[in-house]
C-alpha cells in the first residue's frame, strides 16, 4: 500500500484530490501530502490543506532537480497539469523516474485516448509512451466527462436560465463522473492497491453513461421546466476545432467519437463507491 503521494496541480480537479486525501490523512492512511506547485500564493488561497498537514512542495518546471527534491520518498505521484501543457509533464516523469517513485497518475481523467489521434487526447497518448520509453511505472485513469464541469455554463448549460447550448447531434453515448466521485475513487483505490498492482494499468470509471439529448429529456422530466435547446452543426465544430477552439474540439469529439470510456469498467475495485446519477448532480 501507498502512504506518500505528490499531487501536482490544485485546480479543476487538483482541489478535489487535494480534500480526498487529507480525509485519508486525518485517518492515518496518508502519512505524507505534497502539494506541488510554482507559487507559494497557494498556501495563503488554501490555508486550511496546510492547516490538515499538506505540505507545500515549491518548484521550478525548468529546473529537474527542484522537482527531483520535492519527489523525494514520495512512492506515488499525481499529475492533474492543464490539458493545454499535457508534455510539460515530462520534466515530472524525468525527476520521478530520477527520485525513485513507485507510480505516476498521468492526467488523463476524461475520455479514453488509446486510439486518439489529434489535439490533446493525442498528447496524453503520446505522453503515456514516453512513461513507457523511460520505464516509469503508470496508472491511467479515464473517467469520461466531469459531470460538474461540462454541464455548466463555461460550455454552454445554464439550466438556471432555461438555455442549452450543445455541440453536435445529442445522441452520442458519453461516461459522466460527477469531480468528488473521481477523487474519492482516486484517493481510496490509490491508497489501498499496491503500486505494482496497478502497474501500467488502465482504470476505466464512470458515474452513468448518457446523451445530451437525454440529460435534456431527464432535466425537464424532473423539474417540470422547458429548456430551450441550441445544437451547434458539425461542420461548424470542425472549423472551430481547426482554429484552436478548444470547447469546439472537445464537442467535436464528442460527438464524432462519442465519449465513452469503455465497456471493461473498474468500478468495483471500490466496492461501495456510489456515483451520483447525472439528473441529481444538475437537478
Amino acid at each position: 500500500m501507498s502512504s506518500t503521494f505528490a499531487i501536482v496541480g490544485s485546480g479543476s480537479l487538483g482541489a478535489f484530490l487535494i480534500n480526498e486525501f487529507l480525509t485519508y490523512k486525518a485517518a492515518g492512511a496518508v502519512t505524507t501530502l505534497k502539494i506541488i506547485s510554482r507559487s507559494e500564493t497557494i498556501k495563503s488561497t488554501n490555508p486550511e490543506w496546510f492547516a490538515k498537514g499538506a505540505e507545500l512542495a515549491q518548484v521550478d518546471y525548468t529546473n529537474e532537480s527542484s522537482i527531483v527534491a520535492a519527489f523525494k520518498d514520495v512512492d506515488v505521484v499525481i499529475s492533474t497539469i492543464g490539458s493545454r501543457v499535457v508534455d510539460q509533464q515530462e520534466a515530472l516523469a524525468n525527476a520521478a523516474k530520477a527520485a525513485g517513485v513507485k507510480l505516476f497518475v498521468p492526467s488523463e481523467y476524461g475520455v479514453d485516448t488509446e486510439s486518439a489521434t489529434s489535439g490533446p487526447f493525442l498528447a496524453k497518448k503520446k505522453f503515456s509512451e514516453f512513461l513507457k520509453e523511460i520505464d516509469l511505472q503508470y496508472v491511467k485513469i479515464f473517467t469520461g466527462l466531469w459531470t460538474d464541469y461540462c454541464l455548466s455554463p463555461f460550455l454552454g448549460w445554464k439550466f438556471a436560465e432555461g438555455k442549452v447550448t450543445f455541440g453536435g447531434s445529442g445522441d452520442a453515448k458519453l461516461s459522466f463522473t460527477h469531480r468528488t466521485d473521481v477523487a474519492r475513487y482516486i484517493a481510496y483505490v490509490l491508497t489501498r492497491t499496491p503500486p505494482s498492482e496497478l502497474a501500467w494499468k488502465v482504470l476505466r470509471i464512470q458515474g452513468e453513461l448518457t446523451s445530451f439529448n437525454k440529460i435534456v429529456a431527464d432535466y425537464e422530466a424532473k423539474t417540470g421546466k422547458k429548456l430551450e435547446v441550441t445544437r451547434t452543426p458539425r461542420e461548424v465544430l470542425a472549423e472551430g476545432a481547426g482554429q484552436g477552439d478548444i470547447i469546439a474540439f472537445l464537442y467535436y469529439e464528442w460527438d464524432v467519437h462519442g465519449g465513452s470510456v469503455g465497456s471493461h469498467l473498474s468500478n468495483d475495485l471500490y466496492p461501495d463507491w456510489n456515483p451520483k446519477s447525472v439528473i441529481d448532480a444538475v437537478a
